[in-house]
């Protein structure tokens, strides 16, 4: 990150034209216009004609953007000032919309003590200004001593309505107003008045431009006053508030309210924003703290088809944020800077993230698959309390890691991803509980069939077993359906997967990519097949081999003899085919310096995997020496057990033990 303003920094404001450049201010009214490329930046303060006006801009003045026309912005001080130019000429287009009490504007009347130099004592101004989505010419203002304006002629006239808000103190603090994005006239009002000792959440709505107000947030529901809401722009019953102790959730159009409390604190929770092209709700705090709550999607769900619906279907698949295949770098600076560099903690790369609602398979009432849209189907529709439905709040399943969940005995969820024509693609299974779960796709496709994964070596950990599996080629960008299956009920949903916006590809290279990594795929199966039959054989010569270690006398120092020259041909034949996966190490087992086949065909895999172009001649010249060298390891391998494993299974028959197959 890095600075684009300075002072101690208040809202900034992207140019919707080009996020080039935007707009940041800082106390006493300071706004500039700022390049991100060369980080320069222009002042835009907002200045009067008149000398003897003296404008009084809060320590976090208002400042907005025209949904209308991105040329336009609007700032505050007890005016309303407007530029139709970004910022280059100002007009004022509103009386002083605050309550212009002198006796709240003398700061240097202090007491004797030091007057304030900061603007952080300014009273009777703006914090609010909010033009409607919905209804060009309409402009919502609040003041820091209780006033609510309104517009509805684009700044010719204005009503203050703060007298029809009743329950609320007058002269309260009006943090924020937030004009519907669904209906005309339509508001909310976070208002607070802890300055004066009262801690009550007020948090106002209006349907009819400020005539009438109705609280939609009770003191028994929340704790701590209110800072800042929002309600989705895709569905209109879920709704965010942030109060001073922490983050609360509706999604029942702020009828009640769930403290959410899923990797988030109790903490002042001051803005909240959502990105509305990755569905991620951004939080502010008042420590300077951001936190994403990455893809609400489930929180829409639980809101459009109900909580007590949700919580008894089986399984609710839910639709898949766009996922990007994506090239990365190095961050810039230090390889590894330790402490020195903050970096906050990124999405996963690679990955597709699939959610679902589910309940464990024991709970199911009658297998089926949930069809259509219609009513009774939405009724019938799988999810958890909305507390439990944050980001990231499900069993993290990955490909290839269902195995150990399923030996422990715990109930799996099957997800197929499908083609739009109802071609499988790949299959994951995932650990399942109870509410929001969650699995990852890695843009790959199933492994060859009939491929024999590898058995791991010892204490490998989980994040590094998918090295050692045979993969499937990588999928191609497109849309592709999730069909999610608990306990013998299934529901679907879309996934898109697109290429990275920064590089120029060519589909036929992507297809050309894939077909040759199946190649890969399949011949990576059979050396693994191979390297499988090396080491369960290799492992009954062990069985031997410690048998014998304490035994005396000519006919087990032969067979002893036998035996470590058995393993010594044996070794030498699995060092040039490789262990299972071939990711690590350059040599096979006890660090031989041969370089083995499995390795070499790994090396290939990366190479052509780790780009979007189609593989070249030298890349297909490698493929076919090394299908070649297997096509020869395995004829050596064959002969060998043709002419020696009889002959040393019969030796091992004579002697009064018997440990080749058994445990």
């Amino acid at each position: 990150y890095y600075a684009i303003g300075g002072g101690d920094g208040f809202d900034v404001m992207a140019d919707p034209d080009d996020s080039r450049y935007g707009y940041a201010q800082s106390q006493q009214g300071n706004v500039s216009r700022y390049d991100k490329l060369t980080g320069s930046g222009k002042r835009i303060k907002p200045t009067s004609d008149d000398p003897d006006l003296k404008l009084r801009f809060n320590w976090n003045a208002a400042i907005a953007q025209d949904p209308f026309d991105n040329a336009t912005i609007y700032f505050g001080s007890q005016f309303v000032h407007k530029s139709t130019d970004k910022g280059d000429n100002w007009t004022i287009i509103s009386p002083d919309l605050t309550t212009n009490d002198s006796t709240k504007q003398q700061q240097d009347k202090s007491g004797g003590l030091t007057i304030d130099a900061t603007g952080a004592e300014n009273h009777t101004t703006l914090l609010v200004i909010e033009p409607s989505p919905t209804e060009k010419g309409v402009i919502w203002a609040g003041t820091d001593d209780g006033n609510v304006q309104i517009t509805k002629d684009g700044g010719s006239s204005w009503t203050n309505v703060s007298k029809n808000i009743k329950g609320v103190p007058a002269g309260s603090w009006v943090a924020q107003i937030k004009a519907s994005r669904y209906n005309n006239g339509e508001a909310v009002a976070v208002i607070n008045n802890y300055r004066r000792f009262d801690f009550k959440p007020y948090v106002m709505k209006t349907t009819n431009y400020g005539k009438s107000w109705s609280p939609i947030v009770n003191e028994a529901d929340v704790f701590g006053y209110a800072l800042s809401f929002i309600q989705d722009p895709v569905e209109p019953k879920l709704a965010f508030l942030g109060t001073e102790h922490g983050l609360y959730i509706s999604i029942d159009e702020a009828k009640t309210w769930t403290k959410f409390t899923n990797g988030y604190p109790s903490v002042s929770t001051m803005d909240l924003v959502i990105q509305e092209r990755e569905s991620d709700l951004v939080i502010g705090t008042f420590g300077r703290g951001i936190y994403v709550m990455d893809d609400i999607r489930p929180l829409r769900v639980l809101a459009k088809n109900g909580q007590k619906a949700v919580s008894e279907a089986a399984v609710t698949a839910i639709d898949a944020p766009t996922a990007y295949m994506v090239s990365t770098r190095s961050a810039n600076g230090p390889a590894n800077p330790g402490s020195a560099t903050f970096e906050g903690e990124n999405r996963p790369v690679g990955e597709a993230v699939i959610k679902f609602f589910a309940k464990k398979p024991e709970a199911r009432q009658r297998p089926g698959v949930r069809g259509g849209d219609d009513a009774n189907a939405r009724e019938a529709r799988a999810a958890a309390f909305a507390a439990r439905a944050g980001a990231g709040g499900g069993a993290g399943g990955r490909a290839g890691r269902g195995g150990a969940a399923r030996a422990a005995g715990g109930p799996m969820a099957k997800i197929e991803i499908l083609t739009m024509n109802d071609e499988l693609v790949r299959t994951i299974e995932t650990p399942v509980k109870d509410g929001l779960n969650m699995a990852q796709w890695r843009y790959d496709e199933d492994p060859p069939k009939g491929v024999e994964q590898p058995e791991l070596p010892p204490n490998v950990p989980a994040n590094f077993a998918r090295f050692f599996r045979v993969n499937g080629a990588p999928a191609l960008p497109g849309k592709y359906k999730a069909k999610v299956t608990v306990g013998g009920v299934s529901d679907e949903a879309m996934i898109e997967i697109q290429m990275d916006p920064r590089i120029e590809f060519s589909m036929d290279a992507l297809i050309a990519r894939r077909d040759f990594l199946r190649e890969v795929g399949k011949l990576t199966g059979d050396v693994t097949s191979l390297s499988s039959r090396m080491t369960k054989e290799m492992a009954e010569v062990d069985k031997v081999i410690a048998a014998l270690k304490d035994r005396k006398g000519t006919d087990a120092e032969g067979l002893r003899t036998m035996t470590n020259d058995v393993k010594k041909q044996m070794k030498e034949l699995s060092d040039a085919i490789g262990g299972g996966g071939g990711r690590f190490g350059r040599g096979g087992r006890g660090g031989s310096d041969v370089v083995p086949l499995n390795s070499k065909i790994s090396n290939l895999s990366r190479s052509v995997s780790g780009s979007f172009e189609a593989p070249g001649n030298s890349d297909r010249k490698d493929l076919d020496e090394h299908k070649k060298s297997y096509e020869a390891l395995k004829s050596k391998v064959d002969q060998w057990f043709a002419e020696n494993w009889d002959k040393f299974s019969e030796e091992v028959g004579k002697f009064n033990f018997s440990p080749i197959g058994n445990n």
